[in-house]
């Protein structure tokens, strides 16, 4: 054992290298040494299943599943269940897609209007010169 400004230090019983212990312990192993022993589980513990449904289904109005099970706003109504047509998720999804792709290209054209305006107005060729 050796004392350093209050921490106690041991060493670990199979590899000997030094570890910082509380003052009640009195013998240890370390950290690698543990890992070592223990196997490592050979399924993944917090695997999330991803469910058909996409992204925001509790916040539609009205969502219907595959099985005909009816939820308004993310809460099943079991009254309604079979009384409507399946959502169409694939429908949805290229939906988003098209909007994701039209705002993309909206933002670039307004950067290149942006960027021609200052080319035009000579700011970015003073600026040149400055540096």
């Amino acid at each position: 054992m050796i004392n350093e400004i209050n921490k106690k230090f041991v060493e670990c019983k199979i590899c000997l290298t030094l570890m910082e212990v509380s003052e009640e312990a009195k013998g240890g192993i370390c950290w690698r040494c543990l890992q070592s022993m223990v196997e490592f589980p050979k399924e993944k513990i917090n695997t999330v299943k991803r469910s058909r449904r996409p992204k925001g289904w509790q916040l539609m109005k009205r969502f219907v599943d595959k099985d005909g099970t009816v939820y308004e706003k993310g809460k099943n109504n079991p009254e309604l269940k079979g009384k409507f047509p399946p959502t169409d998720v694939e429908s949805i999804l290229k939906e988003r897609a098209k909007r994701k792709r039209e705002k993309k290209k909206k933002e670039e054209m307004e950067i290149a209007k942006r960027n021609k305006r200052l080319m035009d107005s000579g700011y970015a060729k003073k600026n040149k010169n400055k540096k």
